[in-house]
């Protein structure tokens, strides 16, 4: 799957495979979001790897919304039900769900 559009450090961050976490930061406008669809695309399409093991966290549901349509809206899209296995969610949202599900019992 060729990455196109993106710069070297795009393709860089989209490509990154290692057991070290990676973190990407950089100012507005700058292709972040592009970056991280990229990425989760390439991770389930050329690396195999299951969607239903990420989380890809956002800080707000306009955000998620986005995530979801642009993960399908291209010609190298995932189809609707690999983005439906993946979870997309805010960070309050994925807190309150931790805390729900996993917290401590006394």
């Amino acid at each position: 799957m060729p990455i196109i559009d993106l710069n070297q450090n795009q393709r860089d961050a989209v490509e990154y495979f290692s057991r070290k976490p990676l973190l990407i930061q950089a100012g507005p406008g700058s292709g972040k979001t592009r970056v991280i669809i990229e990425r989760v695309k390439y991770l389930i399409q050329e690396r195999k790897i299951d969607p239903e093991t990420f989380l890809v966290v956002t800080f707000s549901n306009k955000a998620t919304t986005e995530l979801r349509e642009r993960l399908m809206d291209s010609e190298n899209g995932l189809d609707t039900e690999t983005v439906n296995k993946i979870h997309i969610s805010t960070i309050h949202s994925f807190c309150y769900d931790l805390i729900s599900n996993q917290g401590l019992s006394y």
